[in-house]
Protein backbone atom coordinates (compact mmCIF):
# COMPACT_ATOMS: atom_id res chain seq x y z
CA UNK A 1 0.00 0.00 0.00
CA UNK A 2 2.89 2.61 -1.22
CA UNK A 3 2.51 5.54 -3.10
CA UNK A 4 5.46 5.77 -5.89
CA UNK A 5 5.38 8.97 -8.14
CA UNK A 6 4.92 6.34 -11.71
CA UNK A 7 1.71 5.02 -9.68
CA UNK A 8 0.63 8.36 -9.54
CA UNK A 9 1.45 9.78 -12.62
CA UNK A 10 0.11 6.64 -14.48
CA UNK A 11 -3.16 6.43 -13.28
CA UNK A 12 -3.53 9.75 -13.91
CA UNK A 13 -2.61 9.72 -17.38
CA UNK A 14 -5.45 7.86 -18.18
CA UNK A 15 -7.30 11.00 -18.63
CA UNK A 16 -6.91 13.70 -21.57
CA UNK A 17 -6.73 17.57 -20.32
CA UNK A 18 -4.31 20.42 -20.22
CA UNK A 19 -3.92 23.50 -18.68
CA UNK A 20 -3.24 27.32 -20.27
CA UNK A 21 -0.67 28.07 -17.06
CA UNK A 22 1.81 25.85 -14.99
CA UNK A 23 3.50 28.91 -13.60
CA UNK A 24 6.93 27.26 -14.32
CA UNK A 25 6.24 24.23 -12.32
CA UNK A 26 6.14 20.62 -13.54
CA UNK A 27 3.47 17.95 -13.62
CA UNK A 28 1.18 18.19 -11.37
CA UNK A 29 -1.79 15.67 -10.54
CA UNK A 30 -4.48 18.63 -11.85
CA UNK A 31 -2.56 18.66 -15.04
CA UNK A 32 -3.59 15.38 -16.29
CA UNK A 33 -6.43 14.28 -14.17
CA UNK A 34 -8.50 17.73 -15.06
CA UNK A 35 -9.27 19.02 -11.76
CA UNK A 36 -10.05 22.57 -11.63
CA UNK A 37 -10.93 24.45 -8.19
CA UNK A 38 -12.57 27.13 -8.43
CA UNK A 39 -13.15 28.84 -4.93
CA UNK A 40 -13.24 32.23 -2.50
CA UNK A 41 -12.51 30.47 0.35
CA UNK A 42 -9.52 32.49 2.66
CA UNK A 43 -6.59 29.36 3.32
CA UNK A 44 -4.81 30.80 7.06
CA UNK A 45 -0.89 29.78 5.80
CA UNK A 46 0.83 29.15 9.09
CA UNK A 47 4.38 30.52 8.87
CA UNK A 48 5.71 29.92 11.46
CA UNK A 49 8.23 26.40 12.09
CA UNK A 50 6.84 24.71 14.93
CA UNK A 51 7.30 21.21 16.18
CA UNK A 52 5.65 20.22 18.97
CA UNK A 53 7.71 17.89 21.73
CA UNK A 54 6.68 16.21 24.39
CA UNK A 55 7.73 17.39 28.00
CA UNK A 56 10.11 15.25 29.83
CA UNK A 57 10.30 15.75 33.79
CA UNK A 58 13.66 16.64 35.45
CA UNK A 59 14.39 13.17 37.50
CA UNK A 60 17.16 13.73 40.40
CA UNK A 61 18.66 11.19 41.26
CA UNK A 62 20.69 10.91 44.83
CA UNK A 63 21.75 7.35 45.27
CA UNK A 64 24.89 5.47 43.01
CA UNK A 65 22.38 2.98 42.43
CA UNK A 66 21.87 1.81 38.83
CA UNK A 67 18.28 2.62 37.71
CA UNK A 68 17.13 -0.03 34.70
CA UNK A 69 15.01 1.35 31.81
CA UNK A 70 11.88 -0.57 31.53
CA UNK A 71 10.77 -0.16 27.80
CA UNK A 72 7.03 1.56 27.86
CA UNK A 73 6.86 3.31 24.22
CA UNK A 74 5.15 1.05 21.35
CA UNK A 75 2.97 3.17 20.28
CA UNK A 76 3.17 3.33 16.39
CA UNK A 77 1.72 6.81 15.93
CA UNK A 78 4.78 8.25 15.75
CA UNK A 79 4.93 7.89 11.77
CA UNK A 80 2.08 9.98 11.04
CA UNK A 81 2.98 13.30 11.31
CA UNK A 82 2.57 16.72 10.13
CA UNK A 83 5.54 19.03 9.55
CA UNK A 84 6.35 22.42 7.94
CA UNK A 85 9.72 22.75 6.36
CA UNK A 86 9.57 26.18 6.25
CA UNK A 87 10.93 26.74 2.58
CA UNK A 88 9.75 26.48 -0.86
CA UNK A 89 11.35 24.57 -3.52
CA UNK A 90 13.61 23.00 -1.26
CA UNK A 91 15.22 19.53 -2.34
CA UNK A 92 15.65 18.32 1.08
CA UNK A 93 14.10 17.34 4.58
CA UNK A 94 14.91 16.15 7.47
CA UNK A 95 12.62 14.67 10.33
CA UNK A 96 13.98 13.63 13.56
CA UNK A 97 11.51 11.57 15.68
CA UNK A 98 12.14 9.10 18.80
CA UNK A 99 11.19 5.63 17.37
CA UNK A 100 9.36 3.47 19.99
CA UNK A 101 10.93 0.69 21.79
CA UNK A 102 10.18 -2.10 19.57
CA UNK A 103 12.29 -4.59 18.18
CA UNK A 104 11.69 -4.64 14.61
CA UNK A 105 12.80 -2.97 11.36
CA UNK A 106 10.60 0.21 9.43
CA UNK A 107 10.79 0.84 5.90
CA UNK A 108 9.80 4.68 5.82
CA UNK A 109 8.38 6.69 2.39
CA UNK A 110 6.83 10.03 2.80
CA UNK A 111 4.90 12.22 0.87
CA UNK A 112 4.23 16.26 1.03
CA UNK A 113 1.49 18.27 -0.71
CA UNK A 114 2.04 21.81 -1.36
CA UNK A 115 -0.33 24.32 -2.98
CA UNK A 116 2.09 26.12 -5.26
CA UNK A 117 4.04 23.20 -6.62
CA UNK A 118 1.77 20.09 -5.89
CA UNK A 119 2.71 16.89 -4.48
CA UNK A 120 5.95 15.76 -3.87
CA UNK A 121 7.22 11.68 -2.99
CA UNK A 122 10.37 10.36 -1.31
CA UNK A 123 12.47 9.06 -4.54
CA UNK A 124 13.86 5.76 -2.49
CA UNK A 125 12.57 5.02 1.03
CA UNK A 126 14.62 4.62 4.56
CA UNK A 127 15.53 1.33 6.34
CA UNK A 128 15.42 2.02 9.93
CA UNK A 129 16.37 -1.03 12.44
CA UNK A 130 15.49 -1.02 16.33
CA UNK A 131 16.92 -3.44 18.96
Amino acid sequence: NDLSQDDIFNSLNMYQTSTPWMNGYGRYPGQTSGLVTLTNANYPYNTEDSISYDEVDAISITSSTKIELVRTNFAEVWMWTTSDNGSVGEEEFTLTKKIPDTITSWVVTGFSLNPTSGIALTKNPSKIRVF
